[in-house]
């Protein structure tokens, strides 16, 4: 965010609040009672805000988690695209699975290289 950014958002909030007052005036209500209230909308609206960030901050649903996983995922397809047929295969051999046989690994070995070679036709070269 730039240092723009946060003044225009600091002026909108200032005159979200000011509205809001003229509001309360608006509807009758006494300079000092439009004055609690407007802070009141304005304390509300800013417990919402930080509790929509708390929530994503322990779902780990943040741009920069999202980054993350999409790196990982890209380098591990990247990766896996460099392995030989045979080295997918021991691969998919040491991954500890008891309810598959080895024709199950070596088949599903071969859907993950072909799926990732069609997954990186979509996927921005990092």
């Amino acid at each position: 965010m730039r240092r723009i950014d946060a003044i225009l958002i600091c002026l909108g909030c200032f005159t979200f609040g000011g509205v809001v007052y003229l509001g309360f005036k608006a509807f009758g209500i006494p300079d000092l009672d439009a004055g609690i209230w407007s802070q009141v909308v304005l304390v509300l609206g800013l417990i919402g805000w930080v509790g929509s960030y708390g929530i994503r901050a322990i779902t780990h649903n943040m741009t920069y988690d999202r980054q993350i996983k999409d790196h990982k995922e890209a380098f591990l397809r990247k990766r896996l695209e460099s392995m030989s047929e045979a080295e997918v295969e021991a691969l998919m051999a040491a991954i500890p699975n008891s309810s598959q046989s080895s024709s199950q690994s070596s088949s599903q070995a071969s859907k993950l290289k072909l799926d990732s070679q069609a997954n990186n036709r979509e996927t921005p070269q990092i």
